[in-house]
């Protein structure tokens, strides 16, 4: 049961992000804020119906306290950690069993919870798992709980007075950019993030934009060849296409831009034009 159809219920309740202190009330907490109802207006079994239909329940974490307020735990120090950071649409409720069900897909996560109604965050040791594995969980994931979800894999830093920083910084450029893949990371955003508004603002920039886009499945050529690292031959099986097909489109372009989709330098600026 969420929260609104708690408030249809008893409208005196009150959905609030602190927990109350007052002992005459019962907190019901659902993962991100809590449900607020004087005691006196219920009877023991309706107490006891309501805290099993809302299992949840509020946990300290020394993790948060880390990011948000700089407290420094002695079980973080000296230790290098990476924050997974989670953006889900469409929950409502279950955040328990989202959770639980996240958690275990992802190896060496060491903990999760949300920070609010769609945002959340992990944190592990280190995590080396392939992009497209983690893809498929996610996709599993959205499947049973008909959500739509995207990750953020942050870089993997030592937790000094330095970490909440770079957390914040990484949150960011989440937040900015979360709907464009299912799973991004920091090095793969960070250049085409701070990059973006000198680009919007280049008159060059847009006449090559146009020119990608007038031309048949340029973006997507684009695209593949920068995920295949401008290797021509995964590129052409990547999007089945005949060697000499893919050279042709590459060099028309070059004829219409001067920019050699070869050249790293200007594929990637291609790459961000494109993002």
């Amino acid at each position: 049961m969420d929260f609104k159809q708690l408030k249809a219920l008893y409208p005196i309740g009150t959905i609030q992000k602190h927990k109350s202190n007052l002992t005459s009330v019962l907190s019901l907490y659902n993962g991100y804020e809590y449900f607020v109802l004087p005691k006196d207006l219920l009877s023991n079994s309706e107490i006891q119906l309501l805290q099993s239909l809302t299992i949840r329940q509020e946990r300290s974490s020394p993790w948060y306290d880390f990011l948000y307020h700089q407290i420094l735990s002695s079980q973080f120090e000296s230790k290098y950690f990476q924050v997974i950071h989670f953006m889900v649409e469409n929950l409502h409720d279950s955040y328990d069993l989202w959770l639980e069900s996240f958690t275990s897909f992802i190896p060496n996560i060491e903990e999760a919870f949300f920070v609010d109604e769609r945002y959340g965050i992990s944190h592990c040791e280190f995590t080396d798992c392939k992009f497209e594995l983690i893809e498929g969980s996610i996709a599993t994931l959205d499947d049973d709980f008909g959500t739509k979800t995207s990750l953020f894999i942050g870089i993997n830093a030592p937790t000094d007075n330095s970490f909440p920083y770079i957390y914040n910084e990484e949150r960011a450029i989440f937040t900015s950019n979360y709907q464009s893949q299912k799973v991004q990371s920091f090095k793969s955003l960070y250049i085409r993030h701070y990059l973006k508004s000198s680009l919007v603002d280049s008159t060059y920039v847009q006449i090559i934009k146009h020119q990608i886009y007038s031309f048949e499945d340029m973006e997507t050529l684009i695209r593949t060849m920068w995920n295949e690292q401008g290797n021509i031959t995964s590129t052409r099986q990547a999007l089945f296409v005949h060697r000499n097909t893919l050279n042709y489109r590459i060099d028309k372009f070059y004829e219409l831009t001067g920019l050699r989709l070869r050249k790293l330098d200007d594929l990637l600026l291609c790459y961000l034009i494109i993002h």
